[in-house]
């Protein structure tokens, strides 16, 4: 006996009901829709995620539900394995077609995808794909890609109305969102949910972007005056389309400078995503396969005092320790703890990268795996940024405000020595009565730097590097583009 005839809408990292394609596409069918989110056991056991993740995903689904409630409409949301999902559900109903959005994922996320449609095949049914924000899976080179972008971001919104959409729930004890249901909320972490990034997207343009490029690498005054919307546009709260118009229409009332500088972020944020579909290796590889032979020895103990914000220089811990408790650090931050890792302790680009993804609530693969061995050094095609941690320091907290907020131990150092409080004599302390268990530095920064500057370089010149920087370019390069 043949179940209902239904439509699935399947939700991954695109949780809003506004310019949403494939949920548009699904109504415009006429037949009843399950409106599906599966929290698969490979996302909740992966090492690129945490429970600060599931909160926000958490919080956009209730978000959903409430929105679908005044229509009368409900979400389903499971736990398991996908494919299994889908057949019980597929045993009950009769799947027609599956709409959903192409995610811009990480090898497992595929591998998901590659077995789910070796059985829609099988069982000959429909499932069509959607591109998101402007990314174009399987594309050879991007020689056009910008100009498509640009017109993709002005393009109409998909508009479409909840009044006529009729949901089905798959009911399930065996599948039911245990995970879910026992997480517990933490108000140190951003709220997911497609009406809250409407109002972060509003407040940003129309009041805290006014101070977006002067406090943009500062890493107190960016947690206000930067977007905030990265989390929001990693899990798909909103579309980058809404959020590119938003910005664009509210030039015309002034605040240009600023609005033209986050917009253009907008275009990179993509760009970089789009650089991870063309060469998904980047994943487990360097993007520059010559640096495979120049691995270098891991150690485990700087490692740890990296991870746990105690290496002994106070910006570099204080950033650690306020990603580790609020899960978001501005760009400038995020590259230096990376050039801290890599550059200043010399350890490999990969012994970190889970790590910080499971830190950063608004983890993108896309951006993260490019940006990471980017800031690595193991394109062997951008330039060396080695980034001096007390120099930052000294720049963008001048008067230690961010560092005594999130190292306590320095709380009462006088501000003269924050930045380094290492130099402080024995004499000094006990004059100025200074009692701190902050450690001392584990390496010494400035021969720290000088050595990395001669590896770093001597690794970029060594011939490995230099037979596979052909290889990355035919890859990466657009035609025009010089060295960074």
């Amino acid at each position: 006996m043949v179940g209902q005839e239904v439509n699935i809408v399947w939700f991954k990292r695109d949780l809003r009901l506004k310019d949403h394609e494939p949920l548009s596409f699904s109504i415009d069918q006429d037949l009843p829709i399950v409106l599906l989110y599966i929290l698969d056991y490979e996302y909740i056991h992966n090492p690129h995620y945490s429970n600060r993740h599931w909160q926000f995903v958490k919080d956009s689904l209730k978000n959903m539900a409430k929105q679908l409630k005044v229509h009368g409409q409900k979400l389903t949301v499971l736990e398991g394995d996908t494919l299994e999902i889908f057949k019980n559900i597929h045993s009950k109903f009769h799947i027609k077609n599956i709409y959903s959005h192409q995610e811009t994922g990480l090898g497992f996320s595929y591998s998901i995808d590659k077995r789910l449609k070796k059985w829609v095949d099988s069982e000959k049914i429909s499932w069509t794909e959607f591109q998101q924000n402007g990314v174009v899976r399987g594309i050879k080179n991007r020689n056009n890609w910008v100009k498509n972008w640009y017109a993709f971001m002005h393009s109409s919104e998909t508009r479409l109305d909840l009044k006529q959409l009729k949901t089905v729930i798959f009911k399930s004890e065996k599948f039911k969102p245990n995970y879910f249901m026992n997480l517990e909320s933490d108000s140190n972490f951003q709220q997911g949910g497609e009406e809250f990034a409407l109002d972060v997207l509003e407040d940003f343009i129309w009041n805290r972007s006014k101070k977006y490029s002067y406090h943009i690498s500062k890493p107190t005054e960016s947690r206000t005056s930067c977007s905030r919307l990265s989390a929001h546009i990693a899990w798909g709260n909103i579309s980058i389309r809404k959020v590119y118009q938003a910005g664009y229409q509210a030039k015309a009332s002034g605040n240009k400078r600023n609005l033209n500088a986050f917009l253009s972020r907008l275009r990179w944020h993509c760009h970089f995503i789009q650089k991870f579909e063309q060469e998904i290796e980047m994943e487990f590889l360097p993007q520059n396969k010559g640096y495979v032979s120049l691995r270098r020895e891991s150690n485990s103990a700087h490692i740890k005092s990296w991870e746990e914000g105690n290496t002994g220089i106070p910006l570099v811990d204080a950033c650690m320790r306020c990603v580790i408790k609020t899960g978001y650090l501005n760009f400038r931050m995020r590259a230096m703890l990376v050039s801290f890792l890599t550059h200043v302790l010399l350890q490999n680009w990969d012994d970190g990268i889970q790590y910080l993804a499971r830190q950063f609530t608004d983890f993108e693969p896309g951006i993260h795996y490019p940006q990471f061995q980017m800031q690595a050094s193991v394109t062997g095609i951008n330039t060396i940024r080695i980034y001096n941690p007390i120099k930052q320091a000294k720049d963008h907290d001048p008067e230690g405000i961010f560092i005594k907020k999130w190292i306590p131990e320095l709380i009462d150092f006088p501000m003269d020595h924050i930045h380094e409080p290492w130099k402080v004599n024995e004499m000094e302390r006990s004059l100025f009565n200074i009692k701190t268990s902050y450690p001392h530095p584990i390496v010494d920064v400035t021969e720290a730097l000088k050595h990395a500057r001669k590896v770093l370089w001597a690794e970029k010149g060594s011939k490995e590097v230099k037979n596979a920087k052909k290889a990355v370019l035919s890859v990466h390069a657009v035609p025009g583009r010089k060295e960074q």
